[in-house]
């Protein structure tokens, strides 16, 4: 609906195809019933206004049971500096040949400006467990973004694909230390060497998984860091 304020005309609000995100934009979905409010990444896939908003994620990602025709969600994209949410409700879930959910036309948009993503070197203590494994296995954050992480391990954390879940700490400011659990999958591995020497493995994580909290976490971090307080 249009918002209006005393003495002035109305201030129309764009609809979600008049901000014309772009196919393939970064798409989290968290589910309300969802107690960890985990968010599902994936991409937009396109819209059908005014009846609903498509988005899908890789063969590989596997849809919590949350995401069922009904639920509750609410959804998170960006764009440059833009950044829209609204709340929508699952109409349909098709899980071949590739995962896609189907979401109700977003009749309300709530839309923010935040600064570019950045990156930070860090080197932040934290502990991984991979798929397959029920050890967690010690490793350092070297730098760090809403997106993407890289990981040094002493061994290698596993091929191209592997799933990761990370969990750290960061310290926002001297009196604030949040936790953040991530869960992610491994783009790449390589050997980190120092003077020569083996020095362990070098990982790119890509996020894929994140509680809400963890995001905002990672996001007040950097905005520390970029205005220079301590991380």
């Amino acid at each position: 609906m249009p918002r209006s304020v005393p003495g002035t005309a109305p201030v129309l609000q764009p609809s979600f195809a008049e901000l014309a995100f772009p196919v393939g934009s970064r798409f989290a979905l968290r589910f309300d019933d969802d107690p960890a409010e985990r968010s599902l990444m994936l991409q937009l896939a396109g819209w059908h206004e005014p009846e609903s908003v498509l988005a899908s994620g890789a063969p590989r990602i596997a849809l919590p049971p949350f995401a069922r025709e009904g639920a509750m969600a609410r959804a998170r994209l960006r764009e440059g500096s833009l950044v829209c949410t609204f709340a929508t409700r699952v109409l349909s879930v098709r899980t071949l040949p590739h995962p896609l959910v189907q979401l109700a036309y977003p009749g309300t948009l709530n839309l923010s400006r935040v600064r570019d993503a950045m990156r930070v070197r860090t080197g932040i203590p934290a502990l991984a467990l991979v798929d397959g494994l029920e050890e967690r296995l010690p490793c350092t954050i070297r730098d760090l973004s809403a997106k993407g992480l890289r990981v040094v391990a002493p061994g290698r954390l596993g091929e191209n694909g592997t799933k990761v879940d990370l969990r750290f700490e960061l310290e926002v400011d001297e009196a604030t230390t949040l936790p953040v659990a991530l869960g992610g999958h491994v783009r790449h591995a390589t050997p980190a060497t120092v003077n020569g020497h083996s020095a362990g493995w070098v990982h790119g994580v890509v996020v894929s998984a994140a509680p809400l909290a963890s995001i905002e976490a990672i996001e007040r971090y950097l905005r520390a860091r970029r205005t220079g307080g301590q991380g």
